[in-house]
């Protein structure tokens, strides 16, 4: 909002949000930083997001030391409720676990076509890193019919799946690097 200023001219406030992944045991200090290098700014430091605060570290090497087939689904469209608890529901009837969550919220520009990020936006993007861990009970083709169904259901407009280990489609990687590079 507007208003005058001390010096009698017009001022605005402005908000910035700046997401950095940093461990708990930092907090205090980059707070501490933040505060005394900009002692107007009204801040809030907070944690998440590596490796010490979630225990991501074990989950990746205990996924590396076994015959595991993992994969990325992304998922692009407008942001609604209960959509990932509809993918989540069927990744477990296809036998896959999520390995890990990405969900970032934005606006979409009609002119450039880039995706600007922004909490409470009306669009979504979603990257989940998933993993097959009995490769006998699992079916991809299952997994790819059912996760497009129920994307194409609950209001997604673009669906990728690419399994790591699957070399033949390599190009599925370079069709979404064009579609996000358009």
């Amino acid at each position: 909002p507007f208003s005058k200023s001390e010096e009698g001219g017009d001022s605005f406030a402005v908000a910035i949000l700046v997401k950095a992944s940093i461990a708990e045991s930092s907090v205090q200090e980059m707070s501490h930083l933040i505060h005394t290098t900009f002692p107007s700014l009204v801040c809030t430091v907070t944690f998440g997001g590596v490796a010490e605060t979630v225990g991501f570290s074990e989950v990746v090497a205990d996924v590396a030391s076994r015959d595991v087939l993992t994969g990325t689904i992304r998922l692009f469209g407008a942001d609604k409720v209960g959509q990932l608890a509809r993918i989540a529901d069927v990744l477990a009837q296809c036998r896959v676990t999520i390995l890990n969550l990405l969900v970032t919220t934005g606006f979409g520009d009609r002119e450039t076509y880039e995706f600007f990020e922004r909490a409470g936006g009306p669009l979504s993007e979603n990257v989940i890193v998933i993993a097959a861990f009995d490769q006998e009970a699992f079916n991809a083709g299952m997994l790819r019919q059912e996760v497009a169904q129920a994307a194409t259901d609950v209001g997604y407009e673009v669906t990728s799946i690419i399994f790591d280990a699957q070399d033949s489609r390599a190009g599925e990687r370079e069709a979404l690097a064009d579609y996000y590079l358009k």
